[in-house]
């Protein structure tokens, strides 16, 4: 059975996605990520009692979900040590990644400590 879903989004816009009753709350999520271009793994649904969703969870027809997006514009500094006792900050965001190599400078910004 297809349904739809309303999804509200906490300032206030809202929208609604088609889902049938086997649709996890981490498909769902990849249904809103290409609706609002907001990656599935900044998202946070939650019910209207507040609560948050689990990723396997399913949903039941005319449910409305609140949408909370974590900002990832920031970015973060993160300390690496190497095994010569060397310290290296690098600020980087959420959404980046290293994907098991150096950063690369022209991507991260590098600063030196001791």
């Amino acid at each position: 059975m297809t349904w739809n879903l309303e999804v509200e989004m906490l300032e206030g816009d809202a929208f609604l996605v088609s889902l049938t009753n086997s649709t996890t709350v981490s498909e769902l999520k990849t249904q809103m990520a290409q609706k609002t271009g907001v990656p599935a793994f900044q998202q946070r649904l939650a019910n209207q009692s507040g609560e948050m969703l689990q990723e396997s969870g399913t949903l039941i027809s005319d449910s409305t979900v609140t949408l909370m997006m974590q900002n990832c514009n920031n970015p973060l500094s993160i300390l690496v040590k190497n095994n010569r006792g060397h310290s290296t900050i690098y600020e980087v965001r959420l959404t980046q990644s290293l994907r098991g190599r150096c950063p690369s400078r022209s991507k991260y910004r590098k600063t030196n400590s001791g």
